[in-house]
């Protein structure tokens, strides 16, 4: 009794139809990962945008008024990330 098997004999056709498929099936893979990166950048540089210019403001508001910063700078990168990941699907 023989361990190894016989592959199948496949034609040119059915061999190109193959790797056909298989460079299809990457293409979709890279392309849906390269998507998921862009949302998560996009949202990341949106968000901390809003946060940066929202702590700037607040800061100098505050500073003429004598009060201190409510929010500090990691309380908004952590807000960042927490908007990027529930929001964008990491």
């Amino acid at each position: 009794m023989s361990l190894s098997k016989e592959l199948p004999q496949l034609s040119d056709q059915e061999l190109e139809h193959r790797a056909y498929i298989l460079a299809e099936r990457k293409r979709i893979i890279e392309r849906t990962l390269n998507a998921c990166w862009r949302a998560g950048a996009t949202g990341f540089a949106i968000r901390g945008g809003l946060n940066l210019v929202t702590s700037v403001l607040g800061a100098l508001v505050k500073r003429r008024k004598g009060v201190k910063a409510a929010r500090s700078t990691a309380d908004a990168f952590y807000d960042t990330l927490r908007y990027v990941c529930v929001d964008d699907g990491c």
